[in-house]
């Protein structure tokens, strides 16, 4: 899991959740080949949380923390860390 303010690597805490001050928390739990991200935003948060970059890697040990050389033919995934990262942007609104 990356941060996408700071764009470091993160380790959750010993619950599984890593939290964003101001924002909320988030939780990756793997799922066969994907994963499910969880977002529990801070009671008085709205609005769209900066979110986090989640780096798979493969059998082979590659990563998609790679840019694209050619982005006019071929876009990064991830366009805040630019990178083929998977990205996650929640959003969080009043009920």
């Amino acid at each position: 899991m990356i941060d996408n303010r700071t764009g470091q690597v993160v380790t959750p805490g010993a619950d599984g959740y890593y939290a964003v001050a101001g924002q909320g928390k988030y939780k990756i739990t793997p799922n066969g080949t994907s994963v499910d991200v969880e977002f529990i935003p801070e009671d008085k948060f709205l609005g769209t949380a900066d979110g986090i970059s989640i780096r798979r890697t493969d059998s082979n040990g590659y990563d998609t923390g790679w840019s694209t050389k050619f982005p006019d033919k071929e876009a990064n995934v991830d366009t805040v860390l630019n990178t083929m990262d998977g990205s996650l942007h929640p959003n969080s609104y009043s009920k």
